[in-house]
């Protein structure tokens, strides 16, 4: 089996910057924040926390009862708050959970994995393929019983369309056709996961050529997938009717702005 990649293992910048050693200070800030990560709270939200319009829309959904409104207050302005902490939290978060992988152990339950990684994905960070291939390669990830982190995951990755996880895109589904493979009754199912992913990044025909030539290669493979055009079919379908709308870029200030006037809607909201 593949060994842990550990935190000492990750580059030593995930965005091409020298890491900064933190000051008494910051590593407390930065440790009560982190404290905050895995309540799933951020994740429950995310939905509703990426783009302003929709989250207005969440808003006025739940106007009509100010403790509802007031959650979804807390949990923007908790996103706020971590953002808000700049690119060195986003590294130290992200060596914490590969700590966290590497700690763990897929015999047993992971969820807490699944529930930082979830809150971190709610953050919306311009993650880097160093970060996400480490992750795929982790065999806390790739080979848990329950699949709900490494799909996760690969949805993930296939948003943030980065060429750069191609090939750990590409290790995955042949980790998938080991014998050691712990979700063996979900293999078809997690080798669709894989290429949905890898799609989205290289497109629909690239993919396929892939596709093609791993499964004349690997005889694990074409065991798993005995209909290959029925397969690939099914591989894209929604494929062709899914577009991703552009990410609205994190702005501090605009957010701070966007707060104070949610905080006078509830006020008011509250008083009448």
């Amino acid at each position: 089996m593949k060994k842990n990649i550990s935190a000492q293992e990750m580059p030593p910048s995930h965005n091409g910057r020298n890491e900064k050693e933190l000051s008494a200070a910051e590593l407390e800030k930065f440790n009560h924040a982190y404290g905050y990560m895995g309540s799933f709270n951020l994740a429950t939200f995310s939905n509703n926390l990426f783009k302003w319009d929709e989250f207005l829309q969440e808003w006025d959904h739940r106007s009509s009862n100010a403790s509802r409104v007031q959650e979804l207050l807390e949990a923007r302005k908790k996103r706020v708050e971590i953002r808000a902490l700049g690119p060195d939290f986003q590294r130290f978060v992200e060596k914490k959970i590969i700590e966290e992988c590497a700690a763990g152990n897929n015999k047993t339950d992971t969820s807490n994995i699944y529930k930082l990684l979830n809150d971190y994905y709610a953050l919306d960070y311009d993650t880097s393929a160093d970060f996400l291939n480490a992750l795929l390669a982790n065999d806390n990830i790739w080979n848990n019983r329950d699949g709900s982190t490494v799909h996760d995951l690969l949805k993930y990755i296939g948003k943030r369309k980065d060429e750069r996880t191609v090939n750990a895109l590409l290790l995955y589904i042949n980790n998938i056709c080991r014998d050691n493979y712990a979700r063996v009754n979900f293999r078809k199912d997690d080798v669709h996961y894989a290429f949905f992913s890898l799609a989205s990044i290289v497109g629909k025909e690239k993919t396929i050529e892939i596709f093609k030539k791993l499964y004349s290669e690997n005889i694990s493979l074409s065991r798993i997938i005995n209909n290959p055009e029925y397969f690939l079919n099914n591989a894209f379908l929604f494929l062709n009717t899914t577009t991703e709308e552009p990410r609205e870029k994190f702005d501090l200030e605009i957010e701070k702005q966007r707060l104070g006037e949610l905080e006078a809607k509830l006020a008011y909201l509250k008083e009448h």
